[in-house]
């Protein structure tokens, strides 16, 4: 791996901040127990804090790459969907997390809560495929 791309460095704590955070939001929306929601909203937090950190670093490794871009339009396609989601998925817990700090879904609305954070996680599942097929289909980063 060639140090110049920074991205490859950061991206994957988002990912398991945002996994981890939902494996205690479901604890908590199981147990009732304050820990879990504790862990689970500074889980959340630190990794709304390193999305925004993976997507400042894909901006920057985004010009390492774009000779390869501008000869490929899939992968220049592929790599505007990564982006984009990457940003929507940013503000998508961005907004969960504020509602999550200043007022905690009572136990109703628990589970809407639980389920709007799983949808987002299966959401950057996805956006982690298309990071994946830029890496190993396209070659970004990788010469």
């Amino acid at each position: 791996m060639n140090i110049e791309f920074i991205h490859p460095l950061i991206v994957h704590f988002p990912i398991a901040l945002w996994m981890g955070a939902l494996l205690f939001y479901l604890l908590y929306a199981w147990r009732d127990d304050f820990f879990y929601w504790e862990t689970a909203l500074w889980l959340h937090g630190l990794g709304t804090l390193a999305g925004i950190a993976a997507i400042i670093s894909g901006e920057h490794d985004e010009e390492l790459v774009e000779e390869t871009l501008e000869k490929s339009a899939l992968a220049h396609n592929v790599l505007e969907q990564h982006e984009t989601l990457a940003k929507v998925l940013t503000g998508f817990f961005l907004l969960l997390f504020i509602w999550a700090f200043w007022k905690p879904p009572r136990r109703g609305m628990r589970a809407v809560f639980v389920l709007l954070f799983a949808v987002g996680v299966a959401a950057l599942v996805y956006q982690g495929h298309l990071g994946g097929r830029l890496v190993f289909e396209f070659l970004l980063g990788t010469q």
